[in-house]
Formats: C-alpha cells, structure tokens, sequence
C-alpha cells in the first residue's frame, strides 16, 4: 500500500509463519459494509486447482464421493448427521466455516449406500467412485 508505515506484527502464529509486518495506509477509510450470513459468505473447496463442484466420480473405486453442500451449520452436526443417514463414517478434506454456504467433497469407504441425503442445513449428492486397489 502506498504511503503506509510497516507496523511489527504482534501476533505470535504472524511470526512463525513470516508474516512480519502488517502495512496500512492511513488515507484510507475503513468500508461501511455488512456481508449477511450465512449468504454473503460462500466457500468453494478446490481440488487439485478446481472447484470441488466439478469433481466427477468414474464408474469404480473403492470409496463413494459425495459433494456436501452445508448452509449455516457447524462441520460436527452436518458429518455426524450424515454418518448416521449412509450407515459408515464420512470423511472430509477439510472444515469449512459454520456460518457460511459451503461446498466440499466427502467421502465413504465401499459402494455408497445412498444417492442422496438431506438433513438439517446440509445435503449430500452421489458424484461417483474414486480411488482403486
């Protein structure tokens, strides 16, 4: 930014991770903006450079692939709801904000049980197989 003083970062985890310094230029005014939630906030995991929504599964493979789309709900209620409704234990790549739209691939081990699952701000739809042995 132009015209801004380098302040020191206080914050430990901005040390150990390199972030030394934080730049602010002082002619600039903060935004009178409010992002509503869980709309105004939408994630999107990407796959190997891709947006998980564009992930298709093949025909074999030893675990089913899922898209969970989750709509202001945590990551524990959604996975545990969805666990129960496919009868095996779904596994992710990663948490993804609870106050938030999300989009993100889920997986379980073996043939998938179910197309489709709908539960209390989440849903899960069959992409395909992935993997093989």
């Amino acid at each position: 930014m132009q015209g801004g003083m380098p302040a020191r970062s206080p914050y430990r985890l901005d040390v150990e991770l390199g972030l030394l310094y934080y730049t602010v230029d002082e002619a600039w005014a903060p935004l009178s903006a409010r992002v509503p939630r869980p709309e105004g906030f939408i994630v999107i995991e990407e796959v190997d450079g891709r947006p998980c929504t564009e992930f298709r599964g093949g025909e074999e493979g030893d675990r089913a692939v899922y898209l969970m789309v989750k709509r202001g709900v945590d990551h524990l209620t959604a996975s545990l709801e969805a666990s129960r409704a496919l009868g095996r234990r779904l596994h992710f790549l990663g948490v993804k904000d609870a106050n938030a739209i999300t989009y993100q691939l889920a997986y379980v081990m073996g043939p998938p049980p179910r197309a489709e699952v709908r539960g209390r701000g989440f849903e899960l739809r069959l992409l395909g197989a992935q993997g093989g042995g």
